[in-house]
């Protein structure tokens, strides 16, 4: 059984809402690891599954940010 989540996409005044949802909606679907900082290796499929889910949730305007980030700086 599919949950659909509806929360804002991220954009310059709600980061901090943004981010709770984001890391609750990976944790739900098993990707958290992609984003926790403790993890040594990730799964490059749980890595691109999550960075897709994450580009989704970026307001238009913000997106050609994501081009120049990586998971570890």
């Amino acid at each position: 059984m599919e949950t659909s989540f509806k929360f804002p996409k991220l954009d310059v005044d709600n980061y901090g809402t943004w981010s709770l949802d984001m890391k609750n909606l990976l944790a739900y679907k098993g990707w958290y690891s992609a984003i926790d900082e403790d993890e040594e290796e990730v799964d490059p499929v749980i890595d691109r599954q999550a960075r897709a889910l994450i580009g989704l949730c970026v307001a238009d305007h913000n997106k050609l940010c994501l081009l120049y980030t990586s998971r570890r700086g």
